[in-house]
C-alpha cells in the first residue's frame, strides 16, 4: 500500500503498520512527530521530502516487532531561514528477532544555515542488522558547471539541479506542482 501525505502545517501522528506500506509525506515548512510501529513480519518504507525555509523540528520515533523492516529516507531542501533539527530514533526490544533497519538523510542546504540529523538505533537485540547514513551538502559545483556548459545560465541550472534532487524517483504531477514553485 502507498499513502502519500501532502503537509503544510504541523502534523502529530501516531501510525501502526500492519501491512507492507510506502509511506511519502511531502512537506514544507512543517514540525512533524510521528511514532510508527512496525508489526511483526512487515516492510515499512517511508520517505520524508522537504522543503523549508524556516526552522523546523523533525521527531520520527520507530518500534519494531519480530521479523520487521522499515526504510526511512529523508530529502531535505533548506534555502533562505531554513533549518532541519531532526531526531529518527529506530528501537527493536531485547526480545525482538529478524529486524532489518535503514535510515538515510540527505540535506542539500542552498543556505548556508547549519541543520543537524541524529539517527539513532536504539537495539537491545543481537538478531537486528541497522544502519545509517547523513549526508549534508550543497550544490555541486561541478554539476552546475557541467549544465551551464549544455547553456543553462547559473540560475537555470541551479533550480535543475534542485528539482532533481527534490523530486528525483518519486515523481509525479501532484508532487511536481507542490513543490515546483517554491523552487
Amino acid at each position: 500500500m502507498i499513502k502519500n501525505y501532502y503537509i503544510n502545517e504541523d502534523l502529530i501522528s501516531d501510525l501502526k503498520i500492519d501491512e507492507n506500506t510506502e509511506l511519502n509525506f511531502y512537506t514544507k515548512n512543517s514540525d512533524l512527530k510521528i511514532n510508527i510501529n512496525v508489526e511483526s513480519g512487515v516492510k515499512l518504507v517511508c520517505h520524508i521530502i522537504s522543503l523549508l525555509t524556516q526552522p523546523v523540528n523533525y521527531e520520527i520515533n520507530i518500534n519494531h516487532d519480530h521479523d520487521s523492516e522499515s526504510d526511512i529516507r529523508l530529502k531535505i531542501i533548506t534555502k533562505e531561514n531554513g533549518k532541519l533539527n531532526a531526531i529518527i530514533n529506530d528501537a527493536v526490544d531485547s526480545h525482538i528477532k529478524g529486524v532489518v533497519i535503514n535510515q538515510q538523510s540527505k540535506i542539500l542546504a542552498v543556505n548556508q544555515v547549519k541543520s543537524m540529523v541524529k539517527p539513532n538505533l536504539l537495539i537491545n537485540s543481537i538478531d537486528a542488522m541497522a544502519s545509517h547514513g547523513v549526508s549534508i551538502g550543497n550544490i555541486n559545483s561541478d554539476s552546475l558547471y557541467y549544465l551551464m556548459t549544455k547553456g543553462l545560465t547559473r540560475e537555470q541550472a541551479r533550480i535543475k539541479l534542485i528539482q532533481g534532487f527534490i523530486l528525483g524517483p518519486v515523481y509525479d504531477k501532484e508532487t511536481y506542482d507542490f513543490f515546483v514553485k517554491e523552487i
